[in-house]
């Protein structure tokens, strides 16, 4: 619906061969699940100072987890941390983006 993306037809050409420079789409997918893989180890070996988890972490075997990785941030007693409270946080100490 609507107008076609001229400029994006004319760039399919030069994108396809980007992709191809870089290793095409299997490059791309090793690279995202060594990050993803490096981020979720990260992420649970996270611990507040008595030890319990700083995150909880969501999802299924990490065989088959993709490059999205849905989490919650835990108080030092397990309760999760509300995503307003996050922000708030995270704004009075002049952390910004999207949550």
């Amino acid at each position: 619906d609507g107008t076609v993306s001229f400029l994006g037809i004319a760039a399919l050409k030069h994108g396809f061969a980007a992709l191809a420079r870089v290793g095409g789409m299997p490059a791309i997918d090793k690279h995202t699940r060594s990050i993803t893989a490096h981020l979720l180890d990260t992420l649970r070996n996270l611990r507040h100072e008595n030890g319990n988890p700083v995150v909880k972490l969501y999802g299924g075997s990490s065989s088959l987890q993709g490059p999205i990785v849905n989490f919650n941030v835990l108080k030092s007693d397990t309760q999760i941390i509300l995503q307003i409270d996050g922000q708030w946080w995270a704004e009075s100490n002049g952390v910004s983006g999207c949550m």
